[in-house]
């Protein structure tokens, strides 16, 4: 008879799985979803969290990669242009900022307070799966403009342990001129720099990662990826890309109320 925790466990490997099997489809729903799940059911801290789920990203990324390398849609030099500053901030900030984060922020306790701002990154992040759309490149897109917002994105990856695929992919397009499908898949090869040097920070600050756990969790968000990426030979993912969308903002309202109820049981 497994006990309550073994249950709950089994259940977030099976989450996680499934975040995988998301990644594989609509190439989105990888970190977003598995910090909440490491969190919430198998009882990491955020800042821990969001260090592994950079090592997901990693896995997820590079493999769609591959697989967008394959179909010849990715762009290298643009996402080298655009990945190497953003994964530099990334690392700037996961290796530099976090730690200098105080214990006690807007009156709660940093976790708490990092675990209500991430819902707002949920809120964004499921608008933007909602509302996808074909970005027009303008006519004279300025890549300046769109580095300056890669280092944003290094901010919000580097703190909150994303990718931010669904910030990207519109960078891409307004920003350096690609069309859609080009920069999805140029996105995913910039997301793979951007995560590595977030996670390399991640060592960097904390070297006795339970490579064992990591290794889990990395195993099961993997086989989703493959799992996925069979199933969309048969099934539209870009259908069901809203549908994530609706899910992601049903997140970020739960998580808000979990966070609370953690907060009043530990007061």
């Amino acid at each position: 008879m497994l006990t309550q925790n073994e249950n709950m466990e089994i259940l977030a490997y099976f989450l996680i799985l499934l975040t995988g099997v998301s990644f594989g489809l609509i190439g989105a729903g990888g970190a977003i979803v598995s910090v909440p799940i490491l969190v919430y059911m198998l009882g990491q801290t955020f800042e821990h969290a969001t260090g592994y789920s950079l090592g997901v990203s990693v896995l997820v990324s590079g493999v769609g990669t591959i697989m967008a390398a394959n179909q010849k849609v990715v762009d290298f030099k643009k996402a080298f242009e655009f990945g190497i500053p953003t994964a530099l901030m990334s690392f700037l900030t996961r290796y530099y900022l976090n730690p200098l984060l105080p214990a006690m922020m807007f009156g709660i306790p940093r976790k708490s307070a990092m675990m209500f701002a991430f819902a707002v990154i949920l809120v964004m992040a499921g608008v933007a799966m909602i509302r996808s759309k074909k970005y027009e490149a303008p006519a004279n897109p300025h890549p300046i403009t769109g580095i300056c917002f890669g280092l944003g994105i290094g901010l919000i990856s580097g703190i909150f342990g994303i990718g931010g695929g669904f910030m990207i992919v519109p960078v891409l397009a307004l920003f350096f001129g690609l069309d859609m499908k080009v920069a999805v898949g140029t996105s995913l090869c910039a997301v793979v720099m951007i995560t590595s040097l977030g996670f390399g920070a991640e060592y960097l600050n904390h070297p006795d990662i339970p490579w064992a756990f990591v290794a889990r969790i990395m195993a099961s968000a993997g086989s989703g990826m493959v799992i996925g990426s069979l199933l969309r030979k048969v099934i539209d993912g870009s259908k069901l890309k809203a549908g994530f969308g609706y899910f992601v903002l049903v997140l970020s309202v739960a998580l808000p109320i979990l966070e609370i109820i953690r907060l009043r049981s530990h007061g």
